[in-house]
């Protein structure tokens, strides 16, 4: 008389459970990487939107307008239409706190005159970083992103 027996053995479980483990461990670090990385890639993208908002802003405004970066927050300010006096157009974003990158321009403020046109000396560069991946954004002369 034999037992049909439907279950697995604890021998079979713990080989699968450490093939699992096995596994893991080899993706876990490759995560990591890949998440650093693309929040690397988002806190560039979130550069270049801004910079495309500080012209913009002065286009619109017909104003000089800058875009400035200090310890990791970047904003724009504009001078007001009416008053003349400057304030800050929209919210400052802290990519301390929302990509987890460092943030290091060459130059701490970009200026735009009224027709969105840079009013640099140079070309400048915002380096964004976070552990070994590092992005780079330059905007030329005349406030163009060229990379």
């Amino acid at each position: 008389m034999t037992r049909d027996k439907s279950g697995f053995t604890l021998i079979e479980l713990l080989i699968v459970i450490v093939l699992i483990g096995a596994m893991a461990g080899f993706a876990f670090p490759r995560i990591g990487d890949a998440i650093t990385q693309q929040s690397v890639r988002s806190a560039r993208g979130a550069v270049v939107g801004l910079v495309a908002k500080a012209r913009g802003t002065a286009i619109q405004r017909g104003s000089t307008t800058r875009l400035i970066v200090r310890n990791n927050v970047l904003y724009v300010e504009a001078a007001n239409p009416v008053t003349g006096v400057n304030q800050q157009v929209g919210v400052a974003e802290n990519f301390t706190t929302r990509y987890g990158v460092t943030v290091q321009p060459s130059h701490d403020t970009l200026w735009f005159d009224a027709r969105g046109i840079g009013i640099e000396s140079a070309e400048t560069a915002i380096v964004v970083t976070k552990g070994s991946f590092a992005e780079k954004v330059v905007i030329s002369l005349v406030g163009r992103v060229i990379q």
